[in-house]
């Protein structure tokens, strides 16, 4: 007997479209191929690490990979899903024949838009259904589950159509901001090793032509003060407040080189006075030394007063030697965690001692270059920023679309 479909509609919607959306089981919608074959220079193979997670793009030419390699065939239009651990969001609408190798879903639309269904499978709903894994190790999408799932499509295929190109032009604008935010994140590494000098020399392989002479170079602890919360000042769950006057500032809170003031906890004026070398001002330079050791930020538009969490050092320059700026793009550079990684001797730093950190020799020339060259790396950080923050609302304005223009 025929199970009764159910109807019902997106809340966004081309209004050339009203007829009530039916309810199909995902095996009706697709087909899951299973023949294989060998890969070649004319039917490359994709790998789970070829695909960028969730984007739904390729991150090398698997056209010059290596060949020979068995796996499920896959043509033009065709979905790879990648099943272990679905919520890797390894997928990819193919745009070549080719040989999917490892654990992946092959699935062929069967009378539906390809795009549509690329769009359906990304899905809050469709997802939830496909992490409902077996393993608890290496957990697997169960086909049975998902291939028996109803979902909502429209009957006409010209909707179909209209809804996977809105998202088809929509990944397309996302990937290449993403492209641009890669140039300028490339870029930028380049520039930081390239406009100071690499270990032993004075002089950078890249500079301003208004400046010449060798740089100085110090000791770390010379030119700075290096302070964080000591153990017995550490805070508890229970201290820390939705709001207040007075901010706390953890590693976690900090992104793209600055403290995100927006997810910082507040304490109460008693802790904030305990220690006033942990206070923050505009220009100090944070510095992570357990977790994640080495993320740095600098403190900028600094709204409230501000202390430190555990597990973060307060640099501030003294005697004007250094400039924040400058001294910030520094430690950004791959030199400090180079020393670090020399320090340890073969083994893996879990916390940044302030007994490794004194000796880190600095590199610098006069003021006028420091300030010249921070400023210069700062409108690079500045324009990288707006990329991000671009790419992050059109990733959003996905999401909302997925929620609004399926059922």
């Amino acid at each position: 007997m025929t199970e009764e479909k159910k109807s019902m509609v997106p809340k966004l919607r081309f209004p050339e479209f009203t007829e009530t959306w039916e309810q199909r089981k995902f095996q009706e919608i697709t087909q899951r191929v299973s023949t294989s074959s060998i890969s070649s220079i004319d039917f490359p193979s994709v790998e789970y690490e070829d695909i960028e997670a969730g984007s739904g793009t390729l991150n090398k030419d698997v056209k010059v990979k290596d060949k020979n390699k068995k796996g499920i065939v896959f043509d033009k239009n065709d979905i790879l899903f990648g099943k272990l651990r679905p919520y890797l969001m390894n997928w990819l609408l193919a745009d070549f024949k080719g040989v999917a190798v490892g654990d992946f879903w092959v699935l062929r639309s069967q009378n539906f838009d390809p795009k549509f269904v690329y769009s359906l499978i990304q899905t809050k709903s469709f997802q939830e259904v496909a992490n409902r894994s077996s393993g608890s190790k290496m957990p697997r999408a169960d086909w049975n589950l998902v291939s028996n799932t109803l979902s909502f499509v429209p009957s006409q295929n010209n909707e179909q159509r209209k809804i996977g190109e809105v998202f088809s032009s929509l990944d397309k604008v996302i990937t290449l901001h993403q492209r641009k935010l890669d140039v300028l994140n490339k870029l930028k590494k380049y520039l930081l090793q390239k406009m100071f000098p690499e270990n032993g020399q004075l002089i950078p392989e890249l500079r301003f032509p208004a400046f010449s002479g060798a740089w100085e170079q110090r000791k770390l602890s010379e030119i700075v003060r290096m302070n964080a919360r000591i153990g017995w000042q550490n805070l508890r769950q229970s201290e820390f407040l939705d709001d207040g006057d007075f901010l706390l500032i953890t590693g976690t809170d900090f992104k793209n080189g600055r403290v995100n003031f927006g997810t910082c906890h507040y304490i109460a004026k008693e802790r904030f006075d305990q220690d006033p070398k942990i206070q923050v001002e505009e220009g100090s330079i944070l510095l992570t030394k357990d977790g994640t050791i080495g993320k740095v930020a600098l403190v900028d538009k600094l709204s409230k007063p501000a202390t430190l969490n555990a597990g973060v050092y307060n640099i501030v320059p003294k005697n004007r030697v250094v400039e924040s700026r400058f001294l910030f793009q520094y430690l950004s550079a791959p030199f400090l965690l180079d020393y670090v990684n020399k320090a340890a001797t073969g083994g893996t730093i879990k916390h940044l001692n302030q007994s490794i950190l004194v000796d880190f020799p600095v590199s610098f020339p006069s003021v006028a270059e420091q300030e010249k060259i921070g400023k210069f790396l700062e409108g690079i950080d500045h324009v990288t920023t707006l990329h991000q923050r671009k790419l992050e609302g059109l990733r959003k304005l996905k999401k909302s679309l997925l929620q609004q223009m399926f059922v």
